[in-house]
């Protein structure tokens, strides 16, 4: 499994757990939709936008 697919899956399911959390303390239920929509936010954000936020980084410290 590479490095950006295992960084992609525990962000999604740290981002879960912690919607369930904060839903379950702070609402008295949880809400699913918003679980769901952390889960696949971080998913997708780990997966796609840090890798090319990090390159372009890199790139411009080399310039």
């Amino acid at each position: 499994m590479s490095k950006r697919l295992k960084n992609s899956i525990i962000s999604s399911l740290t981002f879960g757990v912690t919607a369930i959390l904060f839903g379950s303390l702070i609402y008295g239920e949880i809400k699913w939709q918003t679980v769901i929509g952390l889960s696949l936010g971080g998913f997708l954000s780990w997966y796609f936008l840090i890798p090319k936020m990090n390159r372009e980084k890199i790139e411009k410290k080399r310039n």
